[in-house]
């Protein structure tokens, strides 16, 4: 403690001055930059860790409904319990480098669809079906639009689109 203050009529607020938090203090207040620390050593406040928090941002979108994924997103999540949600890909090499489509509604047993109407996700098949919470898949996309399936979890299916 370095320092003890009054506030109100609580007396001897003692002020911290710790990076870890150590103290552990119900009534202590931590000086500014303790806080900075502390954050700064939780979360990597280096500007590389923001940057790598800006990309997954950017590479991301959720759908809770149907319709287009965007242009270079590659985190794909499908949400929703009750209703079958069919999202569309206009060309897989718009999605080059991995691409990972994933239910994560958390129960329920609607139907989500994937489909490509340019390039495949495996060589072969433009549609991909995820019927369980959890489900994903990890593709890898080349430059033309075609796809290897990286890793499969739980029974994502694939099949030409219908």
């Amino acid at each position: 403690m370095d320092k003890a203050v009054t506030i109100g009529a609580r007396a001897n607020y003692d002020i911290h001055d710790e990076d870890d938090m150590t103290s552990n203090d119900a009534f202590g207040l931590p000086t500014q930059q303790s806080v900075k620390a502390y954050v700064d050593a939780q979360v990597g406040g280096t500007p590389a860790a923001i940057e790598n928090v800006r990309n997954y941002l950017e590479l991301k979108q959720e759908l809770t409904e149907s319709g287009a994924i965007t242009a270079g997103k590659n985190m794909i999540e499908l949400n929703h319990i009750g209703t079958a949600i069919a999202a569309t890909i206009a060309d897989l090499a718009n999605h080059q480098g991995l691409l990972t489509v994933t239910n994560t509604s958390a129960s329920g047993t609607a139907v989500h669809t994937v489909t490509a109407a340019a390039g495949t996700f495996d060589g072969t098949n433009d549609e991909l079906t995820l019927n369980a919470g959890e489900e994903s898949i990890v593709l890898w996309i080349d430059a033309d639009g075609n796809g290897t399936v990286v890793l499969n979890v739980g029974s994502v299916a694939l099949a030409p689109a219908s």
